[in-house]
């Protein structure tokens, strides 16, 4: 049977059967929702240190924003160390104009004793035995000289951080005694609070812990008072609560006159005895 004939018939059964052979044929199968995860194929690392997957137009901002970040981070950090080294500088500048005799000294022998050091000893002696030994004498002597020097100038400068600690302590116990008159409401957990404020506005820490004026810290707690005023002043007033509008249920009706043509009786001589003028008040009767 060829393949036209045998279409014929399987179309004349389908007609005795009363099968339509559209409903006949399988439905196409649906294709599967695309994985919603397939678009997050690039990895990059988060500040925690973690890996993430994100789609790949995100990645450039990822990265762009670590940069930076880092980029941050380390203008933080030679800004410190700048800090530091300028810290350092000023107090060595202080140091050395306290103690500026002892310290020129103290060159002037290293130098002095940096001349003997490059003394051929051993042919000075076989030359001059008696200039070679005197000129021992005198290093010997310097360099005792200047290791008693430096003993007395490590003294003074300990003596000195002594004092001032000693002077520090002095003043922050009378700042503690002072600031509960100055600043009112005084205590430790306001004084979190104003270095929290001082904070935000850029002052360092150490600045705050040199203030030993409880003036300065009054005008600190006025600052903060003032912002804090401010700051209630911007929220929206609390009005009254809404109160219901009484609803009406009907007009008032109007004023009956004596032409009113439905006026009863009785209406009728109630409102001529109240327009009468020659009836006292006191004998009418009450409507």
């Amino acid at each position: 049977m060829s393949d036209v004939a045998a279409a014929d018939t399987g179309v004349e059964v389908n007609q005795q059967l009363g099968v339509d052979p559209a409903a006949a044929t399988p439905a196409p199968v649906a294709e599967q929702p695309a994985d919603p995860w397939a678009s997050y194929s690039e990895e990059v690392e988060w500040e925690d240190g973690q890996k993430y997957k994100v789609p790949p137009p995100l990645k450039s901002g990822v990265l762009r924003e670590a940069d930076y970040r880092k980029k941050t981070q380390e203008i933080a950090e030679q800004r410190r160390q700048y800090e530091e080294q300028t810290k350092q500088f000023t107090e060595r500048q202080q140091l050395f104009q306290k103690h500026v005799g002892e310290i020129v000294q103290i060159q002037s022998m290293n130098e002095q004793l940096a001349e003997y050091q490059k003394v051929d000893w051993n042919a000075w002696a076989q030359s001059d035995p008696a200039a070679a030994q005197r000129a021992q004498v005198q290093m010997n002597a310097l360099m005792m000289k200047r290791q008693g020097l430096q003993e007395s100038l490590r003294q003074k400068i300990e003596n000195d951080a002594r004092t001032e600690a000693e002077e520090r302590a002095k003043r922050r116990a009378a700042l503690e005694r002072e600031l509960p008159l100055k600043v009112s409401g005084w205590n430790s957990e306001l004084d979190k609070k104003l270095r929290e404020f001082a904070k935000e506005r850029g002052v360092k820490p150490e600045y705050l812990d040199s203030i030993d004026d409880a003036s300065t810290w009054s005008i600190l707690h006025d600052a903060y008072t003032h912002r804090q005023s401010l700051a209630k002043a911007v929220e929206p007033p609390k009005g009254p609560s809404a109160q219901p509008v009484p609803k009406v249920t009907g007009k008032t009706p109007a004023a009956k006159d004596l032409n009113d043509p439905d006026l009863s009786p009785e209406e009728f001589a109630k409102i001529r005895n109240a327009q009468d003028p020659r009836i006292p008040a006191k004998y009418r009767k009450a409507s």
